[in-house]
Formats: C-alpha cells, structure tokens, sequence
C-alpha cells in the first residue's frame, strides 16, 4: 500500500505501486502543518446548495481570495480528492481559499458546472470580498472553468 507524508504544506507520495484504483491513500500531517483554518460552507445556488471549502493559513481578515475550481474532466473528483492542493494553495499564497464541489456530468450537463462556479464568484462578493481581491484558478477540468469565468462579465461587487 501506498502512503503520503505532508511535511509544510506539500505532499510527498511513497511507494504508491501497489494502490489500487480509487483506494485512499493515509496521510500523516507533520507537526507544524497546516495552520489556522479550514471550514466547510454551503453556498446557496439556483439548483441547490453547492459544497465549498474555506481555507486560511492565517487569522488575518480582510485576506484577498483565490476561488479554487478542481479538476477532474468535469466527471470525477472533489472537494477531499484535492483537498491537499487547496491547502498547499493557501499557506503558500497567503491568500484564502474557497474551494467548490460544482456539479459534475454526466448527471448534470452543461452549464451546470459553469453556473456553479459563477455562483461561488458570487458568493465571495456577498461575503464582502471586491472582485479585485478575488482571483479564480483551476487546473484541468478546473481550468476549463476558470476559462469560462474568464470569458464572463464579472461584476467587482454584489448588486443589490
């Protein structure tokens, strides 16, 4: 079996030849690991509540935001399969992180995972964060999105 040491915000993978696909791989936080906070959230959105992550290597208010859409070719993957990345994001960013589970197809077609991402966007606005203090990233399928958002007129605050 494969295992993974997390040593100051980065994973190292071990002897990962025998994993089987889909099995969980043990992680072992290192002492002074990730720092002050992590908190589940709901954002509301139009089709139902959307899962999100909240990640802060500080206490610090007032922190710029990085919206974190995961990959996955739009049909895998969430929020605890790139969990280790959304914590690694923020401790070296400095930045908060909120990561979301958009809805994935084939069960939920385009545009869904599109609007879930605006609506996260959204979110942050409503949390107080100014759409300069809000960066989106992504990688992969999350890329993708990030693209979409891109292609988007982003509103720099909530309207009313």
């Amino acid at each position: 079996r494969g295992y993974a040491i997390v040593r100051s915000g980065e994973a190292i993978l071990r002897d990962t030849s025998g994993l089987e696909a889909g099995a969980r791989v043990e992680v072992e936080l290192a002492e002074g690991g990730f720092g002050a906070r992590v908190e589940d959230v709901t954002v509301a959105g139009a089709e139902g509540p959307i899962a999100a992550r909240l990640y802060a290597d500080s206490q610090a208010k007032n922190l710029p935001c990085i919206l974190y859409i995961h990959g996955g070719g739009w049909v895998i993957c969430d929020l605890d399969s790139h969990d280790l990345l959304a914590r690694g994001l923020a401790r070296h960013s400095g930045c908060a992180v909120l990561s979301i589970d958009y809805r994935l197809a084939p069960e939920h077609p385009y545009p869904a995972a599109v609007d879930d991402a605006l609506t996260a966007y959204r979110w942050l606005l409503k949390q107080g964060y100014r759409g300069r203090d809000i960066g989106v990233f992504g990688d992969s399928a999350g890329g993708g999105l990030t693209l979409a958002l891109a292609e988007l007129e982003l509103p720099e605050v909530e309207s009313a």
